[in-house]
């Protein structure tokens, strides 16, 4: 498991609230792409065979899903409501530790 995923779990299972509109925006960003079925919700991810998803993104096509992916895509008027909605579909905090188990290191 990576370092990164273990992290995100990690801030997941702190609820921590956001201490910042950036982080805010982490968050809204985090739970848009989350909820997106597919391998291509971004610009910036990667396909199935490897490649930049780029224009065959979601958020680059018109209609259909409309991922947040960058922070320019939420006005700061939406901020608040939309960061109410991205923690209240956090995972549980249970279930992310069945999916992402810490391990105690042999240190």
């Amino acid at each position: 498991m990576s370092l990164f995923v273990v992290f995100l779990a990690a801030q997941a299972l702190s609820g921590a609230p956001a201490d910042s509109a950036d982080d805010m925006r982490r968050e809204i960003i985090d739970a848009s792409i989350a909820a997106y079925h597919g391998n291509c919700p971004c610009p910036y991810h990667r396909a199935s065979n490897g490649s930049r998803c780029g224009g065959r993104s979601a958020w680059s096509r018109a209609g259909g899903d409309d991922p947040y992916c960058f922070d320019r895509d939420i006005a700061d008027e939406n901020l608040d409501a939309l960061y109410e909605i991205a923690i209240s579909r956090r995972p549980h905090p249970a279930l992310l530790n069945r999916l992402y188990p810490v391990t105690p290191s042999a240190d």
